[in-house]
C-alpha cells in the first residue's frame, strides 16, 4: 500500500507509514487513530516555552499572541492567550529569579481578561517572593474580588481570603 501511495498519489495528499510490530489487526487501529490525530492536529497544541530564552526565541509575548492568533483562525476558537499560558509563563521566570519579566507579563496581561482572576493570583505569588507585601495584598484583594463576582467554587474564595486574611497580620 506505501508503495502505491508513493508511485500514484497527490502532491498534496499527506500520508505516512508505519510498522507497527507487536500489534495486531485491532489493536494497531488505536495506535493509528492517535498518531494520526497527532499529526492532523499538531499546530494545536501551545508551544512549550520552558524557559525565559525560550520564550524569547519564539518571538516573546508577540509570538505567542500569533500562534493563538492563527490557531483560533484555523481553528474557529478564541484567539486569545488562555491564562493558564500566562500563569505558567510568568511562574517559569520566577522560577530563574526572572522577577522583572514575570512581573511585566502579568502586569500587561491581567487587563485582557475579563476574569483575570489566575493572573492577579500569580500576581500575588509574585509580590510575595520579592517582598512587596503592599502589591501582594492588593493582587489578592482583587482576586477575591473577581473571586467573588464570578462565583468562583468556595475553596477559591477561601484561599484568596486567607492569602489577604495573612498579608494583614
Amino acid at each position: 500500500m506505501s508503495d502505491i501511495f508513493d508511485n500514484n498519489s497527490s502532491k498534496t495528499l499527506k500520508w505516512h507509514y508505519d510498522f507497527l510490530p507487536k500489534q495486531n489487526h485491532t489493536t494497531a487501529a488505536y495506535l493509528s487513530l492517535f498518531k494520526g490525530l497527532s499529526s492532523v492536529f499538531s499546530d494545536y497544541e501551545s508551544p512549550a516555552l520552558t524557559n525565559y530564552q525560550t520564550f524569547k526565541n519564539n518571538g516573546g509575548m508577540n509570538g505567542l499572541t500569533q500562534f493563538f492568533d492563527n490557531r483560533g483562525t484555523k481553528y474557529k476558537d478564541s484567539k486569545m492567550v488562555p491564562q493558564q499560558n500566562i500563569v505558567t509563563l510568568a511562574y517559569t521566570f520566577m522560577g530563574e529569579k526572572k522577577f522583572e519579566q514575570a512581573n511585566l507579563l502579568l502586569i500587561s496581561s491581567k487587563e485582557k481578561y475579563s476574569n483575570p482572576i489566575r493572573i492577579l493570583g500569580a500576581l500575588g505569588y509574585l509580590n510575595e517572593q520579592i517582598n512587596n507585601r503592599s502589591k501582594a495584598m492588593q493582587a489578592y484583594q482583587q482576586a477575591l474580588f473577581f473571586a467573588n463576582e464570578n462565583d468562583e467554587p468556595t475553596r477559591v474564595k477561601k484561599y484568596y481570603q486567607g492569602k489577604v486574611d495573612a498579608l494583614s497580620i
